[in-house]
């Protein structure tokens, strides 16, 4: 069996790579400040794909900063950070989605391993504000 990922790809390049051959992952850049691929993802989610989000903190420019409001509030009441929040916030989006987290640092990856599940609430706070 052959396992095809695509990486940066538009809907109809995806589709077009679909028609080719079968294609198990796609991976693209999703944050919380680049929700641009929602068709993308629920063509992954309706035909059995992995979507691997890279830069899922925002990167190296942002992974360190602006947080936004609703994701420090959430972690102050959660007592997590809020790199935890947006990981959380992510995989609620979509069960397809897995972030690509990178670290180089034990206590980092422990945070982005760790399982925390956001109430109804919290998600409707964090999908509401506009990075």
């Amino acid at each position: 069996m052959k396992w095809i990922g695509v990486s940066n790809v538009s809907l109809e390049q995806l589709r077009e790579a679909a028609s080719i051959t079968s294609i198990t992952s796609v991976q693209n850049e999703l944050s919380f400040h680049h929700r641009d691929d929602p068709r993308i993802i629920d063509y992954c989610r309706d035909n059995g794909m992995a979507y691997l989000a890279y830069a899922p903190l925002g990167g190296p420019d942002l992974s360190v900063g602006p947080v936004s409001d609703a994701r420090a509030e959430i972690a102050r009441e959660r007592g997590v950070s809020w790199q935890r929040v947006t990981l959380a916030w992510l995989r609620a989006v979509d069960p397809c989605i897995l972030p690509l987290v990178g670290s180089s640092r034990p206590d980092t990856i422990r945070d982005s391993a760790a399982d925390l599940r956001l109430d109804a609430s919290e998600l409707a706070r964090l999908n509401t504000e506009h990075p």
